[in-house]
This record gives C-alpha cells, structure tokens and sequence, in this order.
C-alpha cells in the first residue's frame, strides 16, 4: 500500500501541478501496484486522471491489461464531461431566458480551476434557486429542454434529460435539515444568507455566483457531512481544496469568522494541511495522516463500513441501534418525500421500512454487514472527535 500511495500522489501532483514524476514513482510501477492503484483511484473517481498521467510520462506500457482499464475510465470521463457541459449550458441559457434567477453549484464551478475541465468529475449538475421559484423553473425546464422529473429528496427535485442521460438536482436548500441539525444548527444560518452574499456573473442578468468566503464555507460545510455522516469525501474533494486555495484570494478575516461560527476551524485547517501533503509534500502530522488513511478507506461518497462505525461512536451503540429501528423523522423523509406533505403516513412508512428488512433478501444483506460493522466500533479511532465534527 505504500508504493501504491506514493505513485498515487505523484501522479496526481503531475496531474495537477505539472510536478515531474520521480525515478522512484516510476520504479514502483508494476503490474502489482498498478492493479491496486486502479482499484483505489476507480473508487475515488480519479482513475482518468491517474490515466492521463500515466500515458504523458510513457508508463502505459508497464501492464497494458491494467492500463486499457484506466484509459477506458479516461474516454468515459471526457465523454462524460462533454455530455454534462452540453446540458449544463443550456440549462443556464433557459434559466436566465425565463428570468429566473439561479446559481450553479459545486463542481459546475470548481471544474473551472483544473488544469482541464473534464478532469474535475461530475456525477451531476447542481442548480440552486429560490424556493418560490422551483415551479417555474421545473416548468420551463420541461418545456423547453423536454426534462422530466426523476424523484428528488427534502431538499432538491431531481430531473434529467429525455434519454435519461444527464441528471439535474434543482436545489431549493443549500442543505438537508436533518444534516444541519445533527452538526451544528449555525450552518443552516450562514448558508440560508447564500442570496444575501451573491454575485451576478458578467453579462448575465440571472445568472448568479457564491462569493468566495461563502463557497469556500460551502464546500467544507459539503464535504464534512460526506467525511463524518457518510464515512467519507474522497480524494477529490481535497483536490477541490487544494485549487480554491491556490486560485482564490480570500478575505482571510471573513473566512476565518465563517468557519469559526460553523465550528469548521479544525476541520479545514487539516484538510488544507493534507492537500499541501499530497501537492506540495510537506511532511505529515499524526492527525493529517489518520484523515487520510480514514478518506482513502472511504471512497468519493464514503464506505457503508465507515458511515455506521462513525455514527456509532457518536452516539453509543444502544443509541444508533434504536436509531435504526426507529427513523427520525427528518430522515425517513430524505427516503420517502411524500411524509413531508403527509406527516401522518409516518408511522406507516416506519412499518414499510421494517417489512423491507424482514422480507427481502438484499436488505438483510445489508443489515448483517450493519450489525458487524458496529460490533467493530472500537476499532475505529476518535478521528471525528480530533477534528471537531
């Protein structure tokens, strides 16, 4: 794992900052770590880039099976982002012809800041508008681009193209309610003021911007509730990190004050210390390296291992348990958005989720693999805890 994690990193620093490659990177490529490399970038979703670099510094030859696997991984990503970028163009145009104002999310606009814009994966398109004008805005969405809506959750409606291609999530929140209050209320204020904070883009008259400070909270504020509720951010998301820093100039004293308010401090400042790690090698300490044995462990959207061991802790064994049994509110409705309009169905959706666990096959799976993984909490250390999440 070691040489596995030290090819991954100089071909990201490559990748990402043109750094040349090391005769000892190169000299740990085999067909061994080559395979152990493809796994672990696939589940990060950085497999195109590990790829490109690959191919740029004549290493695809080492193992030819392994490399078609990565450069299969680099066509869809560029494919991928051509698809994406299409629809995400004219999502904006009809947006801003109907007069409705929005604001593009997430990798929409961090893509903007790597080397190449297709390096910088989406699974999505993220779209923030006002709540009053979701409906407007789904409709002309449907009469315009012929989406259609595909689900959604208790924050977001969910549309996606006609061939079923590519996915929008129409946000109307900023973040689920149940995550903001299961870390820190103040989150949902400071993100609540997103319109208060924005920027019109040039030549637009719709079409609005995050300022830095706010973005910037918003990405930590993102990426915390994947690393410490879901059992992980991935490696992308510190390379996201590590290209604001880089590209953006903050006022330092706002940023300071955002993350101190959303009790992000300590959480950030390892984060930024990791990504200076991986791209700029500054020596580790004992906590950056736990976070990044944690995150690689963990995946782009984190491990299911991950998740319950770290939910666990929080709350005791006995506590998550009876947790499980008996969903809150706040997050059966993430499952089945209709209990928001139809609060009385809850205890009835409480019963279907019960019934899913007796009856099908897939699902006591799932909870078998729960149950060991919480017997395994002990082994899990107090990472969230030390980063104050």
């Amino acid at each position: 794992m070691k040489d596995v994690r030290k090819i991954l990193f100089g071909l990201l620093r490559f990748e990402i900052c043109g750094t040349p490659i090391t005769e000892d990177v190169k000299a740990a490529v085999n067909k061994e770590t080559l395979t152990a490399l493809y796994k672990l970038s696939k589940m990060h979703d950085i497999a195109h880039l590990i790829a490109d670099a690959l191919h740029k510094n004549g290493l695809h030859g080492v193992d030819k099976e392994t490399y078609e696997l990565f450069n299969r991984q680099h066509q869809l990503a560029v494919y991928r982002h051509e698809q994406i970028d299409y629809e995400y163009k004219r999502i904006c145009e009809t947006l801003e012809n109907a007069k409705i104002p929005f604001m593009p999310l997430k990798g929409s606009i961090i893509k903007e800041y790597y080397p190449e814009p297709w390096m910088r994966t989406s699974c999505d398109i993220d779209i923030l508008v006002h709540p009053e004008h979701l409906g407007t805005a789904i409709g002309a969405l449907k009469r315009d681009l012929d989406y259609k809506e595909d689900g959604g959750g208790v924050n977001e409606i969910t549309l996606c193209t006609d061939s079923n291609t590519v996915h929008l999530e129409l946000h109307y929140s900023l973040m689920e309610n149940i995550i903001m209050d299961y870390f820190h209320k103040t989150w949902g204020q400071i993100l609540s003021n997103v319109w208060g904070t924005m920027l019109l883009k040039k030549d637009w008259k719709y079409w609005h911007l995050m300022d830095d400070e706010m973005f910037y909270f918003y990405h930590f504020a993102h990426m915390a509730k994947h690393f410490g509720h879901c059992g992980g951010s991935g490696i992308r998301s510190v390379i996201d990190v590590y290209l604001l820093r880089k590209k953006w100039t903050f006022d330092e004293e706002k940023l300071s004050l955002l993350m101190e308010k959303g009790k992000l401090t300590t959480f950030v400042a390892t984060s930024e210390k990791l990504a200076k790690i991986w791209f700029e090698e500054e020596a580790y300490d004992e906590l950056s390296l736990d976070t990044e044995t944690y995150l690689l462990r963990g995946g782009v959207y984190g491990t299911f291992e991950n998740h319950v061991t770290a939910q666990a802790e929080k709350r005791g064994k006995k506590g998550y348990i009876f947790s499980r049994i008996f969903e809150p509110y706040g997050v059966l409705v993430a499952k089945y958005p209709k209990l928001q309009k139809h609060k009385w169905l809850y205890p009835f959706y409480q019963v279907k989720r019960w019934c899913k666990y007796v009856f099908k096959r897939s699902t006591r799976e799932h909870a078998k693999k729960e149950m060991t993984a919480i017997n395994q909490v002990k082994t899990v250390p107090d990472l969230l805890k030390r980063l104050e999440l």
